[in-house]
């Protein structure tokens, strides 16, 4: 649908303005203070696989009871001369090859030439997620055929809080969200096409989407039920960009596409084989053996979709894993899922089949594949944002659409207040960047959310020690504070939770903290005539005293 003939050429250049406005806030809230957040378990592993070609597991050497230093337990986030990319690519392969090794090879690339530093190998991801604008821009053209809509989301994608956040982690999800744009825009345009370069792209698009991400499963998924569901002979017409474009039978588009997913496909064989041989080193635990009540379902799947227009408070999904959050949040993201739900509704009756069925697809398929498993079964693999953005990418286009339509096409009253629901829709989204910017922590670092407290904990001390004692948790969590913990701050490093390597180096001069000691462990030292006091019980920080 065009809006060029209902829209004054003054109104026009105005719009084209906001959108140029919205875009470079989108760029300097992806690129302002990368450095600034605390560095998570997960992309520290991004650091120890990809740059430093360690096996997260490496660290366990320097865990040998002597006091060390800071920079002991960051070299294994550095990258060193005699650690080639090649070491990295074992280190994937034989660690956890369920991480598909595409991004992982771009950030050893890059933090081999660039720099290792936090901000620097963040940057990788917030320089990847510009090439979003332009792909949500030309496949709203493909599907709507408006560049009304196509600014819209564009606009809608620049200052989505959820979409910023991981622009700026060390995580393949901007690269992922690439892919998933690319291939179903390629998708789109092979079939109003239908020759064989067009295919063959579609093909390559397969390759690089699996290559980056496994769960890109999900959106070839989606996009074979839309292919064996629509049901034109003629698909030339689908999306109306030609008169005089050639008539093609549907079975012939089918054979081209299932030709195409399987080239696709067929190039990840040689990790699939990784996946297969070390599939017993897959640590999926924390998400397929936890369970979640309905009620707990329900409240992360309101903030998650909620998430991608308002995003104001940044423990939000911390306080509903520990059953202190607030029911008024719920009250204000009401309106946001009203919306919508009104958006998908307007979007099937006012699109042909072929438009809205492929947005319905995209949404649908990732939330049954993801929500089922949890409500069937055992896990908690829904509560994971990150593992929906094909959904939100199709919500994000269900939501431009509605929006554009409604603010230049309704009567004039109408106009006005859809006008004003958008302003404010894209007003929450800047307010919740600006808002999220500035804070050290946020929600989108799972169990190192506290990290950042901690740290600043032991470093107003004067002369620190924290002592950790040897997991593969507390190792990964050591590695995330690693990053914000003062030089003055020792480590003593504990192979096992003995208290007789306590009692060794006790010095009543010093601050002695303990992170995520054991209930065992505690009552060892308390047996042993030490006090413990908990000074920070959410970030697991005990404080050590004679």
């Amino acid at each position: 649908m065009h809006y060029r003939h209902l829209i004054p050429n003054s109104t026009a250049k105005v719009l084209l303005f906001c959108l140029l406005i919205l875009l470079t806030l989108g760029v300097f809230f992806r690129f302002a203070n990368l450095d600034r957040k605390a560095y998570w378990y997960d992309e520290t592993r991004t650091s120890i696989r990809a740059i430093a070609a360690y096996m997260p597991t490496s660290p366990e050497a320097v865990f040998d009871n002597r006091i060390t230093g800071i920079e002991d337990i960051k070299k294994y986030q550095q990258a060193e001369p005699q650690r080639s990319l090649t070491d990295s690519l074992y280190v994937m392969a034989k660690d956890d090859p369920k991480h598909s090794p595409l991004y992982y090879i771009l950030v050893g690339i890059w933090g081999r030439i660039v720099g290792d530093s936090v901000g620097t190998v963040r940057a990788l991801s917030a320089i990847i997620s510009l090439l979003g604008f332009p792909c949500i821009y030309w496949l709203a053209i493909e599907l709507f055929g408006s560049n009304l809509t196509a600014g819209t989301a564009t606009a809608l994608m620049a200052v989505s809080p959820v979409f910023v956040l991981y622009a700026q982690e060390a995580r393949p999800y901007t690269l992922w969200t690439v892919t998933i744009l690319l291939s179903s825009v390629t998708l789109l345009r092979a079939m109003r096409l239908n020759n064989r370069a067009s295919w063959v792209i579609y093909a390559l698009s397969i390759a690089l989407g699996i290559y980056t991400h496994i769960l890109f499963n999900l959106v070839i998924l989606s996009h074979a039920i839309y292919v064996l569901i629509i049901g034109y002979p003629d698909v030339s017409n689908i999306f109306a960009k030609k008169e005089n474009t050639r008539k093609i039978w549907l079975p012939q588009v089918w054979i081209n596409y299932l030709l195409s997913t399987f080239l696709g496909l067929i190039t990840f064989t040689p990790w699939a084989k990784f996946i297969w041989d070390h599939r017993d080193n897959f640590r999926m635990s924390y998400l397929t053996e936890q369970k979640g009540s309905l009620s707990f379902f329900i409240k992360s799947w309101v903030l998650e979709i909620s998430a991608l227009f308002l995003d104001y408070k940044g423990s939000s999904f911390i306080d509903l894993s520990q059953g202190k959050d607030n029911k008024f949040h719920y009250l204000v993201y009401l309106p946001i899922l009203i919306l919508i739900v009104y958006s998908i509704y307007y979007l099937i009756r006012r699109t042909p089949k072929q438009i809205w069925l492929f947005i319905c697809t995209l949404i649908v398929v990732p939330i049954l594949a993801l929500t089922l498993p949890d409500l069937i079964s055992e896990g908690i693999r829904s509560t994971v944002v990150r593992y929906f953005f094909p959904s939100y990418l199709a919500i994000q286009l269900a939501v431009a659409y509605l929006l554009s339509s409604k603010c230049f096409t309704a009567n004039v009253s109408h106009q006005k207040l859809w006008q004003l629901i958008t302003v404010v829709l894209i007003s929450a989204g800047v307010v919740s960047c600006a808002i999220s910017l500035p804070a050290k922590t946020w929600w989108s670092k799972s169990y190192s959310y506290y990290n950042a407290q901690v740290a600043e904990i032991i470093n107003q001390a004067n002369n620190p020690r924290l002592v950790v004692n040897y997991s593969w948790y507390n190792s990964t969590q050591l590695l995330s504070m690693s990053h914000i913990l003062e030089p003055k701050v020792k480590l003593q490093l504990l192979a096992e939770p003995e208290v007789e390597q306590i009692s060794l180096n006790f010095s009543p001069e010093q601050d002695i903290f303990l992170y995520n000691p054991s209930k065992d462990f505690q009552k060892d030292i308390n047996q042993a005539g030490f006090e413990l006091k908990n000074i920070h019980e959410r970030g697991q920080l005990w404080q050590l005293k004679k």
